[in-house]
């Protein structure tokens, strides 16, 4: 047996005993104690959790986390990992960031040489540009274990109106433009609430005892599609200029709406909630006189309150 056969079998019998001397497993191998103090400090090194206990009755250990079997990669395979990987490259915060940048390297170690020349070749050449968040979200991998264990957790969350203290019931959380987003059921507001992960300051257990709700979607993709696609909400009607209707098609939301004219431009019809009223008047505000919101009139008048805003801020007079 050579030595990667030895240390692949060893990680496998370690994984299974948890608890182990030298000798145990000098005498199962059939080789001396020193070899298998070796192998258990190259083991250690790629990142397997072995510690030493002293005394009578001590000996090694695993920590109590489990280690998968080796995983017979082919080249395809392993590159399309580093491929996955692109696509978050430009994210400042992720849930388990380092254990997916200590599993590349671990992957990126063991490759053959080809094989890390084509990786190397795939980085140079692919790129998933996303809008590069300076703000950081540390509690991304709080918020998605809440979410996978509907538990309920407390948050320290920074609005517009100012910081509060919020017990929710995370969803999940998705991202979008190079933000994290989580939408959750907030128990201070008797209803579904969606956070911006960099504005959540603080995670922690809820002081008191608090039943979980039953949330109506099984997933994060539930909520946003019934989210997205609020048959109950208003009628959005915006005609747009060639420019307008290409701008729009970039957002992934408006983009299903819109209906282009042979001539240039278009026009764009969605469902919309009332909750997202004061989104796209902020959005359409941004677009100028590329879009001309004619419905619903809510929308219209929040559009018309934030021109004489800013007409005001900038002194300007209806005589110009």
């Amino acid at each position: 047996m050579n030595k990667t056969q030895r240390l692949i079998r060893l990680m496998l019998t370690i994984n299974d005993k948890r608890k182990f001397t030298l000798g145990e497993l000098a005498a199962e191998f059939g080789v001396s104690k020193k070899t298998v103090w070796r192998d258990l400090q190259d083991l250690s090194e790629l990142g397997v959790p072995v510690y030493s206990e002293l005394g009578s009755h001590g000996g090694y250990s695993v920590l109590h986390s489990r280690m998968l079997p080796p995983i017979i990669f082919s080249e395809e395979e392993a590159i399309s990992v580093f491929f996955a990987s692109q696509s978050l490259l430009f994210y400042r915060s992720l849930p388990f960031s380092q254990e997916m940048s200590d599993t590349l390297n671990k992957l990126h170690t063991y490759l053959p040489e080809d094989v890390r020349e084509k990786i190397t070749r795939l980085k140079d050449r692919l790129l998933f540009w996303v809008p590069t968040n300076v703000a950081e979200s540390p509690f991304l991998q709080d918020l998605l274990l809440a979410s996978m264990d509907q538990s309920v957790i407390e948050i320290t969350h920074e609005s517009e109106s100012g910081v509060s203290v919020r017990n929710i019931l995370p969803i999940g959380i998705y991202t979008i433009n190079g933000h994290w987003y989580c939408p959750a059921y907030c128990y201070e507001r008797n209803g579904y609430r969606t956070f911006r992960a960099d504005r959540i300051l603080a995670v922690r257990r809820p002081s008191h005892e608090i039943e979980p709700v039953t949330h109506p979607y099984g997933s994060v993709q539930d909520w946003l599609f019934h989210h997205f696609s609020d048959q109950e909400g208003v009628e959005l009607v915006v005609r747009l200029t060639r420019k307008g209707l290409l701008r729009c098609r970039t957002d992934f939301w408006l983009s299903e709406g819109i209906t282009e004219h042979p001539e240039g431009g278009g026009i764009l019809r969605k469902k919309m909630s009332h909750s997202q009223l004061s989104w796209a008047a902020e959005y359409f505000c941004g677009m100028g006189q590329e879009a001309v919101v004619e419905q619903p009139q809510e929308l219209i008048e929040q559009i018309k309150a934030r021109v004489r805003g800013l007409s005001r801020q900038y002194g300007i007079t209806n005589d110009g």
